[in-house]
């Protein structure tokens, strides 16, 4: 295998490469949705079994001289390229690559993975040399500024900025998501992934990276400050159900993988504006900080962006914790504690789940009417009639506060006894 790699300036995308010819006149002959996948590198299929060489955002050129001979396992071959995450497939087709099967054509186009084919004349030569010199450029060419740059190029620089300079004032992002011509009033989910080490964060990093292209997902994971930031742009408002279904996808990632053994993830309650993005990194932090790690092994915990404004996650010594604690949830504690109940746990599943009853009536094994009638009972004993969006992100704050804090291991009458700390 021969490679030129790189960690692009500016995200080359296969479009990109097209446009500026150093592909020669190649045909676009599937996946055509797929040409904003960045391109790390450029590689040449040498070998029958190249899965072992590749690396997520390589552009993979072949005479087919290599390739398997039968249509079956050329489709087979597409979808290994597709599972480590090129960005793409480029051969020439004649003396050793036969046409492509529909089958194969059909899984690029689901997979929006560009599959081009290239004129006979065309010599790797030349389309390393052309390449190279695109890939090494320290600034885009000029027809690939401003409004004709692909937007998730532009996301992906305006996000990084944010994370580097968390003091930076609301007046000025605004300016810049201006300048950068990003579409108006975005909003942002950004979740953030703690692991043992930085090696375990880069491997994360390139799993979403290749999940994200292969299933046109549109968020942006970024390293920062020891940990793995993934930002969502939306536009969806507060609890959106979106939220759930990021997270789920997040989750089934490292799942698939192996890793939530070994990383725990902090999941918004809600998206949020360009120039609160900083505030909702720290809050992420500081709640992870907050989580014992070694005690408790959920994958998930959850925060809310706005709780920075309320100062109530920098009360860090035990008494004010306990005092909001108790303000917040300590009659129910209280009630369960006498009453040998679960509404408590039921409760904090039920908003775990975003407030679903079917998947906590699954949870906790009971049927979703006891759901409903647990719920109920919470929130009549809690003083709420109805609970609005902010008094759920605050009860489920102090839930989680009083799991990472409890000095008896989540008794009744431990958490009483934190509780009467106060």
């Amino acid at each position: 295998m021969v490679s030129v790699l790189r960690m692009p300036r500016f995200a080359p995308t296969v479009g990109m490469i097209l446009n500026v010819g150093c592909l020669g006149e190649s045909e676009v002959v599937a996946g055509d949705k797929g040409l904003n996948r960045p391109v790390s590198g450029v590689t040449v299929m040498t070998t029958p079994d190249p899965y072992d060489w590749l690396k997520p955002g390589e552009l993979l050129l072949t005479t087919g001289y290599t390739f398997p001979s039968g249509q079956d396992e050329i489709c087979e071959a597409v979808r290994r390229f597709i599972d480590i995450g090129i960005s793409g497939l480029a051969y020439k087709e004649g003396r050793y690559m036969p046409c492509l099967a529909k089958e194969t054509l059909q899984l690029a186009d689901t997979c929006s993975f560009p599959i081009l084919r290239l004129p006979p004349d065309t010599t790797w030569t030349r389309i390393f040399d052309s390449t190279y010199r695109f890939l090494l450029s320290e600034a885009p060419p000029a027809q690939f500024t401003s409004r004709e740059r692909p937007d998730q190029e532009v996301m992906i620089d305006f996000v990084s900025f944010l994370l580097d300079n968390l003091d930076l004032p609301c007046e000025n992002i605004e300016k810049l998501a201006t300048d950068l011509e990003i579409k108006a009033n975005p909003n942002y989910s950004l979740f953030l992934i703690r692991q043992p080490s930085i090696a375990e964060l880069i491997k994360s990093a390139q799993f979403l990276r290749s999940a994200t292209l292969m299933e046109s997902k549109n968020c942006i994971p970024i390293i920062k400050h020891g940990y793995l930031a993934v930002v969502w742009p939306s536009t969806c408002n507060s609890n959106s159900r979106s939220i759930l279904d990021e997270s789920n996808f997040l989750e089934s990632v490292f799942r698939k993988h192996g890793l939530e053994s070994a990383a725990q993830m902090a999941v918004p309650y809600h998206a949020t504006a360009p120039e609160d993005l900083a505030q909702s990194f720290i809050m992420a932090k500081k709640v992870l900080s907050l989580h014992n790690w070694d005690s408790n092994k959920q994958f998930i915990v959850r925060y809310d962006p706005f709780m920075l404004q309320n100062n109530i996650i920098d009360f860090m010594d035990t008494n004010a914790l306990s005092n909001f604690c108790a303000s917040t949830i300590g009659a129910l504690i209280e009630h369960d504690a006498q009453n040998d109940t679960e509404l408590l746990k039921t409760l904090e599943i039920y908003l775990t789940y975003d407030c679903s009853v079917a998947k906590t009536s699954e949870q906790l094994f009971i049927h979703p009417s006891t759901v409903k009638h647990r719920v109920k009972r919470a929130s009549e004993i809690l003083g709420l009639n109805s609970m609005t969006f902010q008094q759920k992100s605050q009860i489920f704050l102090a839930i989680n506060i009083v799991k990472m804090l409890l000095p008896s291991q989540g008794t009744d009458t431990g958490k009483q006894q934190f509780l009467s700390e106060s």
